[in-house]
């Protein structure tokens, strides 16, 4: 998959999703950004996840911490 280096050095790569029609409507009606708003929410969720998961086990490192970048499920 052919991959967009931006000229801050970030590497972005173009992924797929289906949405219903009806929501992906709503969301242009409403001049929502949706590619920002997926990025945003992934992020979010990543790093809710990532808590949770340093709570419920306290030895194992933040992917952050560690500089762990390997993605979880496929490209985004």
């Amino acid at each position: 998959m052919a991959t967009q280096t931006r000229t801050t050095g970030q590497i972005y790569e173009a992924t797929c999703i289906h949405l219903p029609v009806e929501l992906k409507q709503q969301a242009k009606c409403a001049g929502i950004n949706m590619t920002a708003t997926l990025r945003e929410a992934l992020k979010e969720k990543l790093q809710t996840d990532n808590n949770t998961e340093n709570k419920n086990n306290p030895a194992q490192p933040n992917h952050e911490q560690t500089g762990n970048t390997a993605s979880h499920g496929g490209a985004v």
